[in-house]
């Protein structure tokens, strides 16, 4: 259904998919930073780590 679009607009599509992935990206940036935590073993832990 998404490739469909480009019988409308060939370039649609990929307008759409670059701005998916580009907000994506920006959105990664939201989550909390992990590098040389430890993993948390209990749900509880887990939902410590953003706090």
């Amino acid at each position: 259904m998404f490739l469909l679009l480009g019988e409308y607009w060939k370039p649609l599509p990929l307008i759409i998919l670059g701005i998916w992935t580009t907000l994506s990206s920006f959105l990664v940036l939201l989550l909390p930073e992990t590098h040389g935590q430890p993993l948390p073993a209990t749900i509880r832990e887990a939902e410590m780590l953003g706090k």
